[in-house]
């Protein structure tokens, strides 16, 4: 039963298919000697790789336990074939007959016998424990005497192996050394990754990467040795990863030197396709001078930088020390990512999320404007009858809920009428005016004036009991009186009636309090004009200021 796919098995896997490509590879190369040797120890990785992959992917320890002795038939194929493979390789002269090639098997296969009967003796694991509640989670093994007897005889084989190739890096020519070399150092990882296994060193407890490092030394084998060139692998994977990148790779020496360019570097820099390795580096970017100065740092580092070109280009650049020593970093990796289109399109983004804003603060202001004319009385700039009739309201909930007063005062300038039929409408509009800034200069931050209609004008006073209010209005109906207008030379001279109504003495609502006032404004013209009213009685009694 298979659960999730962990990524463990994928790697084993990956591991299992490239040992298989190298086998299918080396195969055909009949040329090479030892070929078919390393095929079959290829195949013999393979195995193990994607075994140990179904024993990752295996739900229940039953089920992991019966993958992990199919595995050994790989596990214990490796080493002898890597023997017979140096054997092969170096041409030594040995007389293997199929006999004698049986007898380097012998040990692998008594040890698979027992791990295939293990729950009778215990000799290759005495226990296997989880190592985790998952029931997928890999299984960690307590090994017996058997398995120390199969690892003994593999790094025996693995030994035997590496000295027949170091003998022969000591009497081959200096040209095949380094291949021979090359196949020695390919061993070291998975001999370092299997001591690591069995020592319980292993980063993952319980999980033995061997056969994912045979497989990659296999690959480092391959390139470094059959086909002659120790460097080829590099090369190679070169063409395939850097060559082709989009991303542009400068390598940089501890001397500031390129060692290497791939073309998207050489591209992005405006530099010639040849030539610059070995340069300077303030020699190869004389062309991008915004670049050098990020090229030498000594540690990581990364910035957009702006290239002015015609168009401009924008760079993501990664700066990574390479290897350090005592004296400093052996180099380091330029990465180059071209991020124009992004951000060409971030600059498109920003350029429309500024039209937006804009004009959403156009609208904004359109708005205010639009509501400041729809509340504002355009003559006087004072707020019209259509805002008092809207906050009134609100203004009495608020002093109601502090139990505090609100008056009003409702005013009318006297024989408006003869004005206009005197001097004309322009000068009624600059009385009109003259009495508007004088309220708006004279009143509180928490009060306001309105312009009623016509020549009459309501002024709301929250928190203001009657007499503060009587007294308010007397002071700016002699402040009017006082008042000279000055229209085309002309002076001009007017004085008010007022009345005064309160909450909640006179109503409770703005309607009824506006009414109480304009009672009182009218008992104010009756009583002859010039002089502020309050009012008493609905309709009746109405009591004036003295003036």
């Amino acid at each position: 039963m298979i659960g999730y796919f962990p990524s463990s098995a994928l790697a084993f896997i990956a591991s299992g298919v490239l040992a298989l490509l190298l086998a299918g590879t080396t195969w055909r190369r009949t040329a090479i000697s030892g070929n078919r040797q390393f095929a079959w120890l290829m195949i013999a990785a393979a195995f193990w790789g994607i075994t140990r992959a179904c024993e990752e992917l295996a739900v229940g320890a039953d089920a992991k336990i019966t993958w992990a002795k199919i595995e050994y038939i790989g596990i214990m194929s490796v080493s002898p074939l890597w023997l017979l493979f140096a054997q092969a390789y170096t041409r030594q002269a040995w007389s293997l007959t199929r006999g004698k090639v049986a007898l380097f098997f012998v040990v692998p296969g008594i040890t698979t016998l027992l791990a295939f009967t293990n729950e009778r003796h215990r000799l290759i694991w005495s226990a296997a424990l989880p190592s985790s509640p998952d029931p997928q989670s890999h299984l960690i093994y307590e090994h017996g005497a058997g398995f120390l007897l199969a690892i003994s005889y593999s790094y025996l084989m693995l030994a035997i192996g590496s000295m027949v190739i170091f003998w022969a890096v000591i009497r081959f020519p200096t040209f095949y050394r380094s291949q021979l070399v090359a196949l020695i150092l390919g061993v070291v990882a998975p001999w370092a990754s299997n001591v690591l296994y069995v020592t319980g060193h292993s980063p993952i407890p319980g999980l033995d990467p061997t056969s994912i490092a045979f497989s990659l030394s296999g690959l480092v084998w391959f390139w470094g040795a059959f086909r002659y060139r120790l460097f080829d692998l590099a090369p190679v994977a070169r063409d395939v990863m850097i060559e082709q990148m989009e991303d542009g790779i400068l390598v940089l020496d501890p001397h500031h030197r390129v060692v290497d360019i791939n073309p998207a570097a050489t591209r992005l820099i405006g530099g010639a396709n040849t030539g610059l390795i070995g340069q300077f580096v303030h020699t190869a970017l004389a062309s991008t001078p915004e670049l050098f100065p990020l090229c030498l740092h000594t540690e990581e580092a990364q910035a957009e930088i702006r290239l002015r070109r015609t168009p401009d280009i924008y760079l993501d650049v990664r700066v990574t020390p390479l290897a350090t020593t005592r004296d400093g970093v052996r180099g380091r990796l330029v990465q180059m990512r071209d991020i124009t289109a992004r951000k060409q399109t971030d600059l498109q983004v920003q350029t429309i999320n500024a039209r937006l804003h804009t004009q959403l603060a156009a609208n904004v202001a359109l708005q205010t404007r639009l509501r400041e004319e729809a509340i504002r009385d355009p003559l006087t700039g004072l707020y019209n009858r259509r805002y008092l009739h809207e906050n009134i309201d609100s203004e009495i909930a608020n002093v109601a809920h502090d139990d505090a007063p609100l008056s009003i005062v409702m005013l009318d300038i006297d024989h408006f009428k003869r004005i206009n039929d005197q001097f004309g409408h322009k000068a009624g509009d600059a009385v009109l005016r003259a009495v508007g800034n004088l309220l708006r200069s004279q009143i509180r931050e928490k009060d306001f004036v309105c312009r009623y209609g016509g020549e009459e004008f309501v002024i709301v006073l929250p928190t203001t009991d009657m007499e503060p209010a009587h007294e308010r209005a007397n002071q700016w109906r002699a402040a009017i009186e006082a008042m000279v207008t000055l229209h085309d030379g002309i002076p001009l001279r007017v004085t008010i009636s007022a009345g005064v109504a309160r909450f909640p003495l006179h109503g409770t609502e703005g309607d009824a309090l506006l009414t109480a006032a304009d009672a009182a404004l009218y008992g104010a013209k009756n009583a002859g004009r010039n002089r502020v009213m309050s009012f008493i009685e609905p309709h009746t009694h109405l009591q004036p200021i003295a003036v």
